[in-house]
């Protein structure tokens, strides 16, 4: 988040754009990946610096529910692995006993 700000912050230097704080927030707003700026668009944020800080915060937190959620597949996905296993293995059992008659 902090890379965009800044890279945004550059090019509006380099771009010499001259523009009041609300159309500043608004460019950066709309820049923002659309979750993010959802929420963020909720909040009360006065200057650029704020909505820059909340707007690190959500992605912070997108991120850590993202892996949680990939956590809980992965150790769902590993029981049904096991499931699968234990199935086979029965499986395996039951054709060799079929065999064997």
């Amino acid at each position: 988040m902090d890379e965009y700000f800044n890279e945004m912050d550059i090019a509006m230097i380099w771009a010499n754009v001259i523009e009041d704080r609300e159309a500043t927030i608004a460019r950066f707003l709309n820049g923002l990946n659309m979750e993010i700026a959802n929420v963020v668009e909720l909040q009360h944020c006065v200057e650029l610096e704020d909505m820059v800080h909340m707007a690190t915060k959500v992605e912070r937190q997108k991120k850590s529910s993202e892996s949680i959620r990939n956590m809980k597949f992965g150790v769902h996905l590993a029981g049904v692995l096991k499931s699968f296993s234990n199935i086979h293995q029965i499986y395996s059992k039951y054709k060799r006993i079929i065999f064997i008659l």
